[in-house]
């Protein structure tokens, strides 16, 4: 079968633990087995931070984390509406039932009164899918049920929310039984997910929906949909592992998306236009990303380097907090009318509305040096794979797993000191990881708190977590089953998938 398809897998044959568990809690809620069950993995971004809205590639990997939504659909005259209903295996995070047919706002404003705003990624899902395939929601009397778990940490940088999104669309294609292709289902994701309020590039619902088993994927943005490759990273056979360590610091990039997330992808616009009008790209004005300079350029000669870019970065943006004014100044229009009519419209709006300054140097040169270090990245792991197939010289592979650590360093420096989406806990936990000997370490996901990903010889994992349990985790008075919960190894897992029960 082709790899862009899903397979209907039997709910019996797959039967984890946790898929049982889910089941089961459906089965308890709606007082019948569900039709099947969708799961969702989450993602480790090992390159290529905040980049992928703005054109570039990235290199994330799936793993065995994941979001599982077991569903059903009921059809009849009993319903009286289109509805979701929609429960958590998990009874801190209240149910609820959303009418389809409501206006989108007042179903948000349902999920704020009735503290269900878990459920407006499951809600992003199913509109999602409803706005590419409305012929199949034609219906006037039909209830789709839900009922999510899952072992993803909210708020962590493993992109928990993007796999309830596209779980819930999976889920809901299958309710209804559509036929998607995973490239579809990851765009149509990736647009439903901007209903939260984030703009983010797709990366998240690409990895969630493309992953393969044992090999990381390099996802390049230039084009819609994304073009996807795989990419083998070096592992046990080559004397490494990457461990995962939660800083425990929550950071949904929903939440605070004007000061933060947002932000940043309005300023990276604005950088591009500036940098743009000032290299004499006639269509500056319709300019959003980065990439869309580098390709004005490339058009007008045979190619441009990052470190190029990097170069015309600043000198095009001095290195400073720009007021409005002075950015509308040298732009020689109001800032909003840059972003009419564009995607960004929205966000725009909002973040102009309550920022006081805006930094356009830093923002390009980390965007412009990330997206060369995910070339870096993958080069590396190109020449590694190649390596471990044969007999080689022992020093040369040790001396590219220590380059491939040094460009991940990079990156978080990048992240934390350009594009200013670290924070002093994960700070901290990088340089404890350092200082337990990785060969290199970076934040993961947008940033502000979550999660870090460090490249460790195997034979030293074991003693690698127990210096950070005690530099990290004991100094914050965090208990070691706690700990122990916070850290794991972490190899490419495979992407979505699809559970249904087969009848005798």
């Amino acid at each position: 079968m082709d790899r862009e398809e899903f397979r209907a897998l039997s709910l019996v044959d797959g039967a984890s633990e946790r898929l049982t568990k889910v089941t089961r809690a459906f089965e308890s809620r709606f007082g019948q087995p569900p039709l099947g069950v969708a799961r969702a993995p989450g993602r480790v971004n090992l390159i290529g931070e905040h980049v992928d809205y703005e054109g570039y590639a990235v290199l994330p990997m799936a793993i065995e984390q994941s979001v599982y939504v077991a569903f059903s659909v009921v059809k009849g005259s009993n319903v009286g509406e289109v509805a979701l209903n929609v429960a958590n295996a998990k009874p801190q995070h209240k149910s609820v039932i959303l009418p389809l047919d409501e206006q989108e706002q007042k179903n948000k404003q349902k999920l704020e009164l009735e503290g269900a705003m878990w459920a407006s990624y499951v809600l992003c899902g199913v509109l999602g899918l409803r706005d590419d395939r409305p012929e199949a929601f034609q219906s006037k009397e039909m209830e789709l049920q839900m009922l999510v778990d899952g072992d993803i940490p909210a708020g962590c940088g493993l992109s928990s929310s993007s796999a309830l999104v596209v779980a819930s669309a999976l889920a809901t294609s299958s309710a209804l039984q559509l036929s998607i292709t995973r490239p579809e289902l990851a765009e149509l994701c990736r647009r439903a997910e901007h209903r939260v309020g984030t703009m983010g590039g797709g990366m998240d619902q690409a990895a969630a929906c493309l992953a393969q088993r044992g090999v990381a994927l390099h996802l390049d943005f230039s084009s819609v949909p994304a073009r996807s490759m795989p990419v083998n990273v070096p592992d046990a056979t080559a004397g490494v592992t990457f461990v995962v360590a939660n800083s425990l610091v929550v950071a949904e990039k929903a939440v605070d998306a004007v000061t933060r997330f947002n932000k940043r992808v309005v300023e990276c616009a604005l950088a591009a236009k500036m940098i743009a009008k000032k290299a004499g790209i006639e269509d500056w004005r319709k300019i959003t990303r980065l990439v869309d300079v580098q390709k004005g350029l490339e058009g007008s000669r045979d190619g441009i380097s990052f470190r190029e870019l990097e170069k015309l970065a600043s000198t095009s943006c001095p290195l400073k907090e720009y007021s409005m004014a002075e950015i509308e100044t040298d732009l020689g229009e109001p800032i909003i009318e840059l972003f009419r009519g564009s995607s960004l419209e929205a966000a725009a709006i909002t973040v102009i509305a309550s920022a006081s300054s805006f930094k356009l140097q830093q923002r390009a040169l980390h965007v412009w040096g990330e997206a060369e270090r995910v070339e870096q990245f993958q080069t590396l792991c190109t020449s590694l794979a190649e390596e471990v197939q044969r007999p080689s010289d022992h020093v040369a592979v040790q001396k590219q797993l220590q380059s491939l650590g040094d460009v991940m360093s990079a990156s978080h420096n990048s992240c934390k000191e350009l594009y200013e989406c670290s924070c002093p806990e994960l700070d901290v936990l990088v340089d404890a990881a350092m200082s337990a000997g990785a060969l290199g370490a970076r934040l993961i996901g947008a940033g502000w708190g979550g999660c870090i990903v460090a490249l460790v010889r195997k034979a030293k994992v074991t003693t690698f977590m127990e210096s950070i349990r005690s530099s990290y985790y004991n100094e914050r008075g965090i208990s070691s089953s706690d700990a122990a919960n916070a850290m794991f190894e972490s190899a490419p897992a495979s992407g979505a998938d699809i559970y249904v029960v087969m009848s005798n």
